[in-house]
């Protein structure tokens, strides 16, 4: 925003009200603070009228004076290069800047991403087309990095598009980057357990931390939660199951294999009468290698192996190849 008359604000004072918005004043700069009440004391070094209003209510406000033109900024670098250049033009600019927060039940942003590494990435190509927006850009920070953080690769899945495997650390590090970026105000080990209605209409959420209950108010309330307890608690009709017979899909199970027992493996295949092992790798090459493997050219796998899905497209090119006679 800017106008050409300074007008004159307080140099310190701040209010509380009741009616939604609370407001300071403070060495020329005007914020406003959650709508949530609070009490304050109040300090004015001169005669001044503070007014609480709602945000929609201060836009019409500020529409409608004429010396005042509002100046609509995506992001505060923007608004603020928008600000210096103002004042050079000597004028007077104030920046109000929108607060955007993200309440995360677990310690870390990322989902299944960060509770379950080595998860890929599905349905970022839904036949083979990206689906564009901030998913697009996250994968594509992690595509430029040297070496590349993420691999697109065939999903085994039929008509599912590629999956994305990316090395979990830097996944998860460039999500705290770019929230960062985006001025995200970031509450961690925030549990969402029931909305705040106005009506019919989602005014904010009811949340706990390890301080406590908490609330917190919003203008527009997107909820991301695979449950779907909030929406429901909030009149958001819903079914569950399928129509036919109303059944649930199963939990998923994700897990890891640690300390294989080749041993074990082998003397199973020699009961089987199988006499040579094949494997791909692209990271135990040196584990197996201890164990009497050696590489080989993938090519040279019996053909029923080069069938399978593995060997066709799962494993990567890069994958090391590589083979045991009994």
């Amino acid at each position: 925003m800017a106008c050409d008359t300074a007008h004159p604000i307080p140099p310190a004072a701040a209010c509380s009200s009741t009616s939604g918005c609370q407001w300071r004043l403070e060495s020329g700069e005007l914020t406003t603070l959650d709508p949530e009440p609070h009490s304050a004391s109040v300090t004015a070094l001169e005669d001044i009228r503070l007014l609480g209003l709602h945000r929609e209510d201060l836009y019409e406000l500020m529409s409608a004076q004429p010396w005042l033109e509002i100046i609509p900024a995506a992001r505060e670098g923007a608004a603020f290069a928008i600000a210096f250049g103002l004042m050079v033009g000597k004028k007077v600019p104030i920046c109000l800047i929108q607060n955007t927060g993200l309440l995360e039940s677990g310690d870390s942003v990322g989902g299944i991403m960060a509770t379950c590494p080595g998860m890929p990435i599905g349905a970022a190509y839904p036949n083979g087309m990206s689906i564009g927006g901030i998913l697009d850009d996250f994968l594509n920070r992690l595509y430029r990095m040297n070496p590349p953080a993420a691999e697109k690769r065939i999903c085994r899945l039929a008509e599912f598009g590629p999956e994305v495997f990316y090395d979990h650390e830097i996944a998860i590090f460039t999500l705290f980057q770019m929230l960062q970026e985006a001025g995200v105000n970031l509450l961690l080990d925030a549990t969402a357990l029931a909305p705040v209605l106005d009506n019919e209409n989602v005014t904010g959420v009811v949340y706990y931390d390890k301080g406590g209950r908490n609330i917190v108010t919003a203008k527009i309330v997107i909820y991301c939660s695979g449950d779907g307890h909030i929406a429901a608690k909030s009149g958001v009709p819903y079914e569950k199951g399928d129509e036919a017979q109303g059944q649930m899909m199963a939990v998923s199970l994700t897990f890891f294999m640690a300390n294989v027992e080749v041993d074990k493996i082998e003397e199973y295949a020699r009961s089987k009468k199988i006499d040579t092992l094949y494997l791909l790798t692209l990271t135990a090459e040196n584990f197996f290698s201890a164990r009497g493997y050696h590489k080989t050219d993938r090519k040279s796998a019996p053909p029923a192996l080069q069938e399978t899905t593995e060997f066709k497209s799962l494993c990567p090119q890069t994958a090391v190849c590589m083979k045991k006679h009994l």
